[in-house]
This record gives C-alpha cells, sequence and structure tokens, in this order.
C-alpha cells in the first residue's frame, strides 16, 4: 500500500517538487535529467514507465496497442509518487500529461494537499515546426524505444491537441516557470532556470 499522509498535520514549510510539462520535443526530458544533475534530486519519468511495459508486454503491435498501455504507465507513475511525496524531500516529475490536463491537475493538486508539498512547474514549449524538426531527427537517430512507433506519428493530431490546450501547463497552483526552447540548444545554460527555482523555493524555518 502507497504511504498515507498525516492528513491533520499544517502545511511543512520547504516542502517542494518540480513538475516538468510541455509537448514531446520540448525539450521536458533533456531540462529535467539536467536539473536532476544539478539540484542532485530523484526524477521520475512517465515515459521510462512507458518502456518498462514495453520491454515486458511487447511493443510489435500497433499504435493501438500503445494506446492501450497508456493508462498502465500512468497508473504506476501515480502508484510510485506516494512513495516520493512521504520522503519529505524534493524531487522531479516529468510528463506531457496531454489527453487529460484537468484529470492530472486534479490528482496532482490532491497529492500536494495531503502530503503538504508546493508546486513549481517548468513548463516547455517551442514552435510547432521546431518540434516537428526535433522528432524527425530523433527518429533519424534511433533516440527512443521502438515501441514509441515515433515513424507513425500523426502531426495534424498533434497540431489540433496542441491549439486545443491539451499541452498547457497544470493548474496545479505554485510556481510556473515557462521555458520557450525554440532556439535553445541541448548544451545552453540552465543558469537563469536553476534561478528562478531558487527564487521560487519555500524557506525552511
Amino acid at each position: 500500500m502507497p504511504p498515507q499522509a498525516n492528513r491533520g498535520s499544517p502545511p511543512s514549510v520547504g516542502r517542494y517538487y518540480l513538475v516538468l510539462t510541455g509537448p514531446a520535443c520540448a525539450g521536458k526530458s533533456t531540462i529535467g535529467r539536467r536539473l536532476a544533475r544539478e539540484l542532485v534530486l530523484p526524477f521520475l519519468q512517465r515515459d521510462h514507465l512507458m518502456e518498462m511495459l514495453f520491454e515486458t508486454l511487447g511493443w510489435k503491435r500497433s499504435i493501438q496497442w500503445r494506446h492501450w498501455l497508456r493508462p498502465a504507465s500512468y497508473g504506476s507513475f501515480y502508484f510510485f509518487l506516494p512513495y516520493l511525496f512521504d520522503q519529505g524531500q524534493p524531487f522531479i516529475i516529468e510528463s506531457g500529461f496531454g489527453l487529460e490536463p484537468h484529470q492530472h491537475a486534479e490528482r496532482l493538486c490532491a497529492m500536494q494537499r495531503r502530503y503538504r508539498y508546493r508546486p513549481i512547474q517548468v513548463h516547455c514549449t517551442a514552435a510547432f515546426e521546431v518540434l516537428e524538426q526535433r522528432h524527425w531527427r530523433r527518429v533519424e537517430r534511433n533516440e527512443r524505444h521502438p515501441g514509441w512507433l515515433d515513424k507513425w506519428k500523426d502531426f495534424r493530431a498533434f497540431r489540433k491537441a496542441i491549439e486545443a490546450g491539451m499541452y498547457s501547463p497544470l493548474d496545479l497552483g505554485g510556481t510556473l516557470i515557462y521555458v520557450d526552447t525554440t532556439k535553445m540548444k541541448r548544451s545552453a545554460s540552465l543558469d537563469w532556470i536553476l534561478r528562478e527555482i531558487e527564487g521560487a523555493v519555500p524557506a525552511r524555518s
């Protein structure tokens, strides 16, 4: 059973977690890994859980099969989250949270209240043309697990999802940091993001 917090306790001072959000190819994973190394924090990625399911249950099937595995990957994601919250230390999570952003926001807000954490959301975005270019670049380089079937990505549906706000920032409260990576290189300095995070970290008593 996941750990249960003491719901009668007052909010804790100094507890926070980082949430990286945004569409695919906006730089969430790259920035998240670098922040995790710089801040020495645990980093939970929903995509890694999805790839674990590919390896365990198979992936040479269809896009429909990938869609069927998606709820299981989020189920695993929300199974592990209480253990991170229960440690009382900062950590980082990352996902696109698309298709059901409001449901994800509700679940995360419920955990924030239960474990008395403050969110700092780093929302990554980029021009659509750049997202598409990055996607095909990583297909050429075989950067992702083949189970994602990236060669068959439907970019018309992806654009519609972005325009419909499915990859907008989550309504979590706390601090929201926008990061436009359109012109940002992978080797770019993250100093300004680290300063924004440092300014948003709640003070300890």
